[in-house]
């Protein structure tokens, strides 16, 4: 929904066929809080955090098996650390 001409609240995007993509708060226009995704499959693609609508904390990535393939750091939208799933790399 928009309020005063910005976005508000959880907004839901899905794939053909009303499967769920991803998943966002979002707080005066901006994302803010939990972000969510998944892949057409079903399995999550990435989890992380928004705060004042850039990316804060921890984020992990899934590969199409379901495995994690990566986790990143971001301090106010800029990565700070990275990690890659030895085993996907």
């Amino acid at each position: 929904m928009y309020v005063d001409g910005r976005q508000e609240g959880v907004w839901t995007t899905w794939y053909p066929g009303f499967k769920k993509k991803s998943e966002i708060e979002y707080r005066d226009g901006k994302m803010e809080g939990t972000y969510l995704s998944w892949r057409e499959s079903g399995l999550r693609w990435e989890e992380g955090h928004y705060q004042g609508g850039l990316k804060f904390g921890a984020w992990t990535t899934w590969d199409e098996m379901g495995i994690v393939f990566a986790q990143e750091h971001y301090l106010a939208g800029k990565l700070v650390d990275t990690a890659a799933n030895a085993s996907n790399e």
